[in-house]
């Protein structure tokens, strides 16, 4: 036992992941630093577990219905009257809350259907968010210009948010919605913040960070055609009821379980507010020292797998120790092991931890080891140190004198 235990805390084991700690900044300085492997460097930056693991849960097993939001699709309703009139219809059977993602910029001609939607609004029994947009974003002030409301906002008091969807600068994936932005020299709020504090009466939302990360856990929310909202009202009674578009082509979005439309992801968001599914992020520390602690655990069980082949006395076993197949097949089931880990603390307690670089070091570990046992051996042929004898590659040593 005392043997294994100095093997266990050996020093060589925390030198070799080092060297790849060492072997992974070479690589990232490399990508970013030569043009022609700036691919690499955006896929390295684009790559999230979460997209992993939630296309995961999405294909895996059977989606949760919601029993918070119904969509309404609009993607076919022009008709500023008729749009009225589903606003009427939908607040006839209660709903706890409406979200309207759809602008109506200007008169466009047609007077009567603007008064109309006036008088649903005035009408409404029911909290109503309807949507705006944000334009020319300003780099250097770090804010946008101006923004779009609907042409009734200048004439009756709406409650608004904006819509702007933010997408990775990378990929175009959606992962996050903004909570707040700073437009007009003045901090706006985002739709689906503006629907989680009207609908839990928290202002505290607004207080978060800038950024909501989204929960996309595979969900269903019913969806319901304007002319059948009279055949289910348990779908809007005590529910948000969000109107627009589930099928524009200009309104669909890249997310990590698929293509979907703005209105679902803004659905997303809200559900992720409401029922405080916020998915909690590792501070850079925290990534760090787990990234250590798991090549650290890779080394030892690479080392030890390895150590228990070359002590037999066979040929299959020598084959073994010595082919690299043994050792990627080895890393091979530490990753699966690690994703298997970090997939049930996503989903039991929605802790989310950046393996990236855990993956990435385990996967040049057999490089850092045979980098390592080189500067033994060079050090040992210039210098003839005793203590290197101690190394647990002292036969390594021993077999290039």
């Amino acid at each position: 036992m005392r043997r294994f235990l100095r093997e266990f805390f050996a020093l060589d084991h925390f030198l070799v992941v080092i060297y790849a700690i060492f072997l992974m900044w070479l690589v990232v300085t490399l990508a970013v630093n030569i043009s022609f492997l700036n691919p690499l460097e955006r896929a390295v930056e684009n790559f999230s577990m979460t997209d992993v693991f939630y296309d995961i849960s999405s294909t895996s097993g059977e989606r949760d219905s919601s029993d918070l939001i119904t969509l309404v699709d609009m993607t076919d309703v022009y008709d500023r009257s008729r749009l009225a009139d589903i606003v009427d219809s939908i607040q006839k059977y209660e709903p706890a809350l409406m979200g309207v993602d759809i602008v109506f910029e200007g008169w466009r001609g047609d007077t009567a259907g603007t008064e109309r939607i006036i008088e649903a609004i005035c009408g409404a029994s029911s909290p109503m968010v309807w949507a705006y947009k944000m334009a020319d974003w300003n780099e250097e002030e770090a804010q946008f210009e101006s923004t779009i409301h609907s042409v009734f906002a200048d004439y009756v008091d709406v409650n608004e948010g904006y819509t702007n969807v933010i997408r990775d600068t990378n990929g175009g994936t959606v992962r996050s919605f903004g909570i707040s932005r700073m437009a007009e020299h003045q901090i706006q709020h985002s739709l689906p913040a503006t629907v989680a504090t009207t609908f839990l009466g928290d202002t505290t939302i607004y207080d978060r960070l800038t950024d909501q990360n989204i929960n996309f856990t595979a969900t269903i929310f019913p969806v319901l055609q304007p002319d059948s909202i009279w055949l289910h009202p348990e779908l809007i009674r005590g529910r948000i009821v969000m109107l627009g578009a589930t099928h524009d082509g200009q309104d669909m979005h890249f997310t990590p379980i698929g293509k979907m439309a703005g209105l679902e992801v803004l659905a997303y968001t809200i559900q992720t507010m409401v029922e405080h599914r916020d998915v909690k992020l590792f501070s850079g520390w925290q990534t760090l020292l787990f990234t250590l602690i798991i090549i650290w655990l890779g080394q030892l069980c690479q080392h030890f797998v390895l150590q228990q082949f070359k002590r037999r006395h066979s040929h299959i076993a020598h084959f073994l120790y010595e082919s690299e197949v043994t050792t990627a097949i080895i890393t091979f089931f530490i990753l699966i092991i690690l994703v298997g880990i970090c997939f049930w603390l996503f989903f039991t307690y929605n802790v989310y931890i950046n393996t990236a670089w855990a993956m990435m070091g385990i996967a040049l570990l057999l490089e850092s080891r045979d980098l390592y046992k080189l500067t033994l051996i060079l050090l040992y042929e210039r210098y003839h140190w005793p203590w290197l004898k101690r190394s647990v590659y002292a036969d390594e040593i021993e077999g290039h004198k």
